[in-house]
């Protein structure tokens, strides 16, 4: 059984598997981080630590959010970073016999597999590709 928390990015839905997320920031206080790349939101105080926090919208190509974002800070083998999301949706418990690896009609390098849930089409966002972007644009 995999549980996953979806989110909306843009006008699309992805998950992230709950293994991957170490917590969960509401209403965050983002500092501005001068001299950043767009991607970048800024930085929230983490349990004694600064991380930073990516504009996920802004990596993939969309619109970045309106208002409060809501933070999904990763596990410590991805971070630390956070990522900002536009809206957060209930947890979904999974068999993962209904995610389906994404094929080759799958154009984004984002999507690690697919799956429908109460007619919704969600990806499962691959988190390799989305910190070797982060790395890209950070590290120029």
């Amino acid at each position: 059984m995999m549980q996953l928390l979806p989110f909306e990015v843009g006008n699309e839905i992805y998950a992230l598997e709950l293994i991957d997320i170490q917590e969960i920031v509401e209403t965050p206080h983002l500092h501005p981080f001068p001299a950043a790349p767009a991607t970048v939101s800024g930085a929230i105080a983490f349990h004694g630590r600064i991380v930073p926090v990516v504009d996920l919208p802004c990596l993939l190509g969309f619109d970045s959010p309106q208002g409060s974002p809501r933070i999904i800070v990763l596990a410590n083998h991805y971070g630390p970073f956070a990522l900002a999301v536009d809206r957060l949706r209930p947890l979904i418990g999974l068999d993962k016999g209904f995610v389906k690896d994404a094929d080759a009609g799958v154009k984004e390098p984002s999507v690690r597999s697919l799956f429908t849930w109460k007619n919704d089409m969600i990806s499962l966002l691959d988190l390799h590709y989305v910190v070797a972007a982060i790395e890209a644009t950070c590290v120029k």
